[in-house]
């Protein structure tokens, strides 16, 4: 009979954020496994660790979890062990553990959760930003074969067209011992500015940095982004946040907890003849977008997949694509252009995960004809 593999959030700085029953289900778990790659943890020490549950902890590498489909856990929970997995912030928020769940779980195997603090809800306490006011999570990743990532960039500009803030996670290689920092990750949307020039961000921009969230001491400031480019937020982890429009209780508290000059204050819900120059705008924007995805889906070519990813699992990420942006030009028939350049925009976060990941091959219409 098969054994169990319960995943246990570690939260977000060392093994303390663990919460009780955490703690209790690694003491009681017959073998222990850490992951420390989705996510940089300072403070643990596996020594430490191991004192705390009174048995040995291994550590396992991304190419064991993603590359070998965590087969080590699960080949332990399948001879009838209980099996626990250590992750940074809470279980599921990497969809690297999503996959050894469902994995474990199509095997037989029982799976369980117990959550632990994460970026998302910290951010949320430390700025004093309202959560329900959070649109779609992105992450700003370094430049793979010399092609940046637009997918933070279509986030931010979908869900400031919606008024809502952006949590931008920041890409982390511990295997390269390299953890982006904000400075990092503001200069790369910059980049992007660059490139496509469509006004979503610049060196007047409110941002927020955010640095080592659940620490003793954690760092949050709230600026002009060209402001924060020159401030020193010490050691990673990072994190950084776009805010939409401020409600006046969220503009008092970025000045009170993040140390935000006055003039963030005055910022205020746009007047309804300023919205309707927004829709405006998003309609010839949802309009661009569509065209863009036109000469992308024209130039597509498949390559040869990994042994991770099939032929079929890629055609059904290319289909969801295709759908994604039949359903943006039906907003767009529709009058509802904001809806429109976010359908469009998850149409074009597929494609380019997709090819980030060498799957497909394809081009964006040339500088100028893009956006």
């Amino acid at each position: 009979m098969a054994g169990t593999l319960t995943f246990i959030g570690l939260g977000l700085y060392d093994e303390g954020g663990m919460t009780l029953k955490g703690l209790s289900a690694a003491k009681k778990a017959d073998v222990v496994f850490l992951e420390l790659y989705t996510s940089l943890m300072p403070g643990v020490s596996i020594s430490r660790l191991e004192a705390l549950l009174g048995k040995p902890v291994e550590l396992v590498s991304r190419h064991v979890l993603e590359e070998q489909d965590a087969e080590p856990l699960i080949g332990e929970a399948l001879a009838g062990r209980d099996v626990a997995l250590l992750v940074p912030g809470d279980p599921m928020v990497a969809t690297t553990h999503v996959a050894i769940r469902l994995r474990a779980e199509g095997l037989g195997i029982r799976t369980r959760l117990i959550h632990a603090p994460s970026i998302i809800s910290a951010v949320v306490g430390l700025t004093g930003l309202q959560a329900y006011k959070f649109g779609r999570t992105a992450t700003i990743t370094y430049r793979e074969g010399g092609i940046l990532s637009e997918a933070p960039y279509r986030a931010i500009a979908e869900n400031r067209a919606r008024g809502l803030h952006t949590l931008c996670l920041l890409d982390a290689r511990a295997e390269e011992g390299r953890f982006m920092t904000i400075r990092e990750g503001l200069e790369l949307l910059l980049e992007l500015e660059d490139e496509l020039g469509e006004g979503v961000i610049g060196p007047s921009t409110l941002a927020i940095g955010v640095a080592r969230a659940g620490s003793p001491e954690p760092v949050v400031r709230a600026n002009a982004v060209g402001e924060l480019l020159e401030q020193d937020f010490g050691p990673p982890p990072h994190a950084i946040v776009i805010p939409g429009d401020l409600h006046f209780m969220e503009a008092e508290a970025l000045r009170t907890l993040a140390g935000a000059p006055d003039w963030v204050a005055s910022q205020r819900p746009p007047s309804p003849a300023s919205r309707e120059r927004k829709a405006e705008g998003a309609e010839e924007l949802s309009e661009k977008y569509i065209g863009n995805l036109d000469f992308a889906f024209s130039t597509l070519s498949t390559r040869e997949g990994s042994r991770a990813i099939g032929e079929r699992e890629v055609e059904h990420v290319i289909d969801l694509a295709r759908r994604y942006k039949e359903d943006a030009e039906r907003f767009l028939e529709a009058g509802k252009h904001i809806t429109s350049i976010a359908a469009a925009s998850y149409a074009e976060g597929l494609l380019d995960a997709l090819r980030l990941l060498g799957l497909v091959e394809f081009s964006w219409p040339p500088k100028g004809g893009r956006g």
